[in-house]
């Protein structure tokens, strides 16, 4: 037999725990061209798919240790454009044909005859190749912060916002949760950018006193203030000719909201204890997690500047409105998290995935992030089992499935509504005192963690009346 200059080089796995039928199987793809990789375990080829994905899977359907249709899915939930061609005996197709259903590339029937693996192998290749090119459109968007990561049509329709914005001059204005990912969208906007050679310069307006603020936005002249022993530049000049992204815009003081206001009106502005106007060539992206409509009303926020910095407008839906990303983060962490840290990557069982897209995920994908670190690193490099799973994720999925609150004398108008819904103002008020229980009370460390700045901590636990003891 020659070998078919289509599959030359391909990287096949072959699953089955027949060891007979696996090597009769390798040599012929072997005499195909094919590089052929052989695993009688089924686990452990799922594991190498992980670390190293085919071209294309061979596998049996009946095996003891994992049967056909689950080493589908785990294959689907790690690297999904890879085909997977299921293994069937003469006359047995219907588990073949539900294979189908759920995924599978196709299927062959043994005995195999050559001519049949060949049109299978070719078909599952031009399969790979069009979900390959699908997938560079949709998974991914890379970012001088790393990759954005979604597979839902939600986030879809956002990518398709920032692909439109990016090209253009218009300030843009990010609204959502804490942890949500406003600052890889800001990313994503300028690095798909005519700017994008240029700096991306990111903070947080929350985080720091008005005085600091102002000199860390507009810089300082020497001898401005005390301790101001040389001249330092603001995040606005060193933004120059690209982008500055306002982070929590929502806190920032009135006063420094005007000249905010007069950096992007007349592009010029005066570093503190200076008199000379310097021109700024700076594009605004700014985000929030606050209302900016209502604070404009309550005249916390000023309204001209609300509507030059929301030119264009893009809200980032919350995790638990796009589950279909979940289960693809956790992999995503998860081989990250395990890369960081010098762990063989063991993967998550399935009980695993389905706890974790069972929970509201408040504080969003940060919060899911830091979880899948916890629990990587509690594996040890193994499979995350159960476990693994942070107790306050376990006990917040088996409360909602045990224990649905009916709302007396609102049952017509919340039929068919999930019982996981609760109000935002609730959702936040959890987080927060998640968020201060895992950090034994540490506001600092509770505000990085949920993102946001350390006075807007302090005035969110005031707003919720969150205890001392109860946090």
């Amino acid at each position: 037999m020659t070998d078919f200059p289509e599959l030359r080089g391909k990287k096949i796995f072959v699953i089955d725990d027949d060891r007979d039928n696996l090597e009769s199987l390798g040599r012929v793809l072997r005499l195909m061209g094919c590089d052929t990789v052989l695993f009688s375990s089924p686990l452990e080829g799922v594991r190498a798919v992980e670390s190293d994905p085919p071209h294309v899977i061979i596998t049996d359907m009946k095996m003891p240790e994992m049967d056909g249709m689950e080493v589908l899915r785990r294959v689907r939930e790690v690297s999904p454009s890879v085909p997977v061609i299921v293994l069937t005996a003469y006359g047995s197709i219907g588990g073949a044909v539900e294979a189908i259903r759920e995924g599978a590339a196709d299927y062959l029937q043994k005995p195999i005859d050559v001519e049949s693996l060949k049109g299978v192998l070719l078909k599952a290749l031009r399969t790979r190749g069009m979900m390959e090119e699908l997938e560079s459109l949709r998974e991914k968007v890379v970012t001088g912060a790393g990759p954005i990561v979604y597979r839902s049509r939600a986030m879809e329709r956002i990518m398709d916002m920032v692909r439109t914005v990016a090209p253009t001059k218009a300030n843009v204005l990010i609204l959502g949760e804490s942890g949500t990912g406003k600052e890889l969208i800001a990313r994503a906007i300028h690095d798909l950018s005519p700017r994008k050679e240029k700096p991306f310069i990111p903070i947080n307006c929350a985080a720091l006193s008005e005085s600091l603020l102002e000199s860390e936005l507009f810089g300082h002249e020497k001898g401005a203030f005390t301790g101001a022993v040389s001249t330092v530049r603001g995040k606005f000049e060193l933004a120059q000719g690209g982008t500055i992204f306002l982070d929590e815009i929502g806190d920032m003081p009135l006063s420094t909201q005007a000249k905010i206001l007069r950096a992007i009106e007349q592009r010029e502005i005066i570093r503190l204890g200076g008199e000379k106007i310097i021109r700024v060539d700076v594009r605004v992206i700014s985000a929030t997690n606050a209302d900016l409509k209502s604070r404009v009303e309550e005249k916390k926020f000023r309204e001209d500047l609300y509507y030059r910095l929301s030119v264009f407008t893009i809200r980032v839906p919350p995790l638990r409105e796009r589950k279909e990303d979940v289960r693809h983060l956790l992999f995503h962490f998860g081989r990250l998290v395990a890369e960081e840290n010098g762990l063989p990557w063991g993967g998550f069982a399935p009980e695993v995935v389905e706890i974790c897209e069972s929970y509201s995920w408040p504080g969003n994908v940060r919060e899911l992030r830091n979880a899948v670190e916890t629990m990587v690193l509690l594996s040890g490099g193994g499979e995350v089992k159960r476990e693994h799973v942070p107790r306050e994720i376990l006990d917040a999925v088996l409360l909602r499935d045990r224990s649905p609150i009916p709302v007396p004398g609102r049952a017509s108008e919340t039929e068919g509504v999930a019982d996981e819904v609760l109000p935002l103002q609730e959702l936040e008020k959890r987080a927060i005192v998640n968020a201060l229980k895992a950090t034994g009370n540490n506001k600092t460390k509770a505000a990085k963690l949920l993102g946001i700045g350390l006075r807007t901590l302090y005035r969110k636990v005031k707003e919720y009346g969150i205890e001392e003891s109860s946090e």
